[in-house]
């Protein structure tokens, strides 16, 4: 019984995961998400049932014994972190969000531990689900900014349609390009859906065809999710879905596992997304909206700045002064979280923001120095590992798996935060310990 409710509890924190934005509030600075709130609950009682059943005894034995390389790894870069304090140019908030990534990391080894079969197949349904309703909320949006305003729509004022003629919904996330990292992992889900279909002896007698009416209602939900995701307009979003699918597609390929047909079906869903697209900014913005959305897409630098702000939060600046930082301080960094502190920065920390590098690595590396840098990519390159092996072993599930830890590798190049739950939920699900749990 006592299990039965943890898993609810679970399962809420899934569903809660995108409000990232909306329904939340500010204590001392910082914003308290529901899903977070709950997950912290979830980890304190989880620990502590732990700890009181060993009764605080042979502690440090019984937990290495269990603890895996993967997550060796994080946590010694967690530990890093904290020790970052010591040397941090703001060392309050490197302590909170060393806090904040020792949470989430809990969080990652607790659930990955708890996963069965079951249960994971409800989390993925949630998670599809929550896509579905995200992307529905994020059209809804585009129309609403159109027709009445951004605070209508409940959009941040610069994602409104005085840029580029349309607006850049970000549903419930802080941003457009939260909203498209969002949905990469239930795009993902989707195409496993086709997947299942190819694995060795299951279904081998379904006749598949593109036209079939049963494959295009499961293909709708996946245009929903890409048409919300084209319209985010997040061109590092686009990179990684685009590099993310090649690996799918090559790995499938690579295994004699791939359906011509199946593909097809994808291909198809995947260009009546991008005319869906394209036909509802020409409705809202004509043939102005459309050109900008696309001289904007395929463009690889930021808009030029028109004052002083937008010059500091250029990506641009961002990356030069993140590289000139690693170089003074190349092993130990500037402490975690600490970017935004920099005195080039003084005038957004007047106006209550905080710079990020946009860009993972680099951020990594000039936070944490080369220490940190390897150890995140320790964390990386174990990920990896465990979905190749997976696939080695005729697990068919793992080359989406695979394909979209892809995408976010590539995706992080353009944006930075490790701070994002759901982003380590989603690893859980895919990276369990208990294996033969998940036939």
């Amino acid at each position: 019984m006592k299990n039965d409710y943890f898993n609810k509890i679970v399962y809420l924190i899934v569903a809660l995961l995108p409000l990232e934005r909306l329904l939340t509030f500010d204590l001392f600075g910082y914003t308290v998400k529901p899903a977070y709130l709950l997950a912290i609950i979830y980890v304190i009682f989880v620990v502590y049932k732990y700890f009181r059943k060993t009764l605080f005894r042979n502690l440090v034995p019984i937990i290495m014994q269990k603890i895996k390389k993967e997550e060796l790894w994080t946590l010694i870069l967690v530990l890093w972190s904290f020790l970052s304090c010591l040397w941090s140019l703001a060392p309050r908030r490197t302590l909170v969000m060393s806090a904040l990534l020792a949470f989430m990391v809990l969080m990652f080894m607790l659930l990955r531990r708890k996963l069965d079969f079951e249960m994971r197949q409800k989390i993925l349904h949630i998670i599809t689900n929550t896509g579905i309703a995200v992307s529905v909320f994020a059209i809804i949006q585009f129309f609403l900014e159109h027709y009445f305003s951004h605070s209508a729509a409940l959009l941040r004022e610069q994602y409104g349609s005085q840029l580029f003629g349309f607006a850049r919904p970000q549903a419930t996330f802080l941003e457009p390009l939260y909203l498209a990292n969002f949905l990469l992992f239930p795009i993902f889900i989707e195409l496993n859906k086709e997947l299942r279909i190819m694995n060795k002896g299951e279904n081998g007698n379904i006749q598949y065809s593109i036209f079939n009416i049963q494959i295009l209602k499961r293909n709708l939900a996946l245009v929903l999710m890409l048409v919300a995701f084209i319209v985010t307009l997040s061109r590092g979003a686009y990179l990684g879905l685009t590099v993310g699918f090649v690996a799918f597609v090559t790995t499938l390929a690579f295994v004699k596992a791939i359906n011509w047909q199946k593909l097809g079906g994808i291909i198809v869903a995947t260009l009546i997304s991008i005319f869906v697209s394209l036909v509802i900014i020409y409705a809202v913005s004509g043939t102005t909206g459309v050109n900008n959305f696309v001289g904007h897409a395929i463009k690889t630098s930021d808009l030029a700045p028109t004052n002083e702000i937008e010059a500091l939060q250029n990506r641009r600046l961002s990356g030069e002064v993140a590289f000139q930082n690693f170089v003074q301080n190349p092993i130990f960094g500037s402490g975690l979280a600490s970017f935004g502190a920099l005195p080039q920065f003084k005038e957004l920390r007047k106006i209550g923001e905080w710079q990020t590098v946009n860009n993972q690595y680099l951020e990594i590396a000039t936070e944490l120095g080369l220490v940190g840098l390897l150890l995140f990519l320790a964390v990386v390159y174990s990920g990896i590992r465990y979905q190749v092996s997976g696939i080695r072993k005729g697990k068919y599930d793992n080359i989406v798996f695979l394909g979209w830890i892809v995408s976010v590798i590539v995706q992080y190049f353009t944006f930075s935060s490790i701070y994002l739950l759901y982003l380590w939920v989603f690893l859980a699900i895919i990276w369990p310990i208990n294996e033969e749990k998940q036939a």
